[in-house]
């Protein structure tokens, strides 16, 4: 197991012991993974975003946490592996796993950049390299150049999160309906907010019958 792997265990079980004592060690902040110490990241985008989010290098991957994983640099080897969502090291797995959830990845730098390769390496290795590259963007891996527009791209995602979760209903069985009824509630109020099961649906529309045979 790697050392920043240790780390985040340790962070995570400790989490777990606190949230066990109804204790809360985390902040108002929205979180933030990263994938190394926060020490090793540099100093101009950091220091922005600690004064906004909490920065933490995960161990466990949970979709409601974070707003996504900011990665310092990936290498052409974790590039050319992300690219068909294998995972070689603690960093891919990182970035799969928040793949897999839904959570964006943001990356500040690549070990090779298509732009520079292409004026000194041959067209075949330029234009493998750039559909890697291509590929992992599409899979939702991210290139940011400064701490400006990875706000801008986090706000992005949380406005999209948000307008994704609006309008959502929740399921009403048969029997939750009927309890919903004798509460004196009406059928187009519980329409209004909740989706009905089929099972309630049909009771629905055998309330439906019943009313117009009246």
């Amino acid at each position: 197991m790697e050392q920043q792997e240790i780390e985040s265990l340790v962070q995570y079980v400790t989490e777990k012991i606190v949230q066990k004592l109804n204790l809360s060690t985390r902040s108002e902040k929205h979180l933030l993974f990263v994938d190394q110490a926060v020490a090793d990241y540099p100093k101009e985008v950091i220091e922005p975003l600690k004064e906004e989010f909490q920065l933490i290098v995960p161990y466990e991957i949970e979709k409601s946490e974070a707003v996504g994983l900011l990665v310092k640099r990936l290498s052409f080897q974790q590039m050319s592996a992300l690219s068909q969502l294998q995972v070689v090291d603690y960093t891919t797995k990182l970035c799969v796993r928040c793949l897999l959830n839904g959570l964006p990845v943001w990356v500040l730098s690549y070990e090779v950049e298509p732009k520079l390769l292409r004026k000194e390496a041959s067209y075949p290795l330029w234009k493998k390299v750039s559909e890697i590259y291509e590929q992992v963007q599409r899979l939702g891996i991210v290139s940011i150049k400064n701490t400006y527009e990875l706000t801008e791209k986090i706000q992005c995602y949380q406005s999209k999160k948000q307008k994704s979760t609006q309008g959502k209903k929740e399921f009403l069985t048969e029997k939750k309906l009927k309890e919903q009824l004798t509460k004196g509630r009406s059928f187009q109020d519980i329409l209004a907010e909740n989706q009905l099961t089929p099972l309630a649906r049909d009771y629905y529309l055998q309330w439906k019958l019943n009313r117009k045979s009246e």
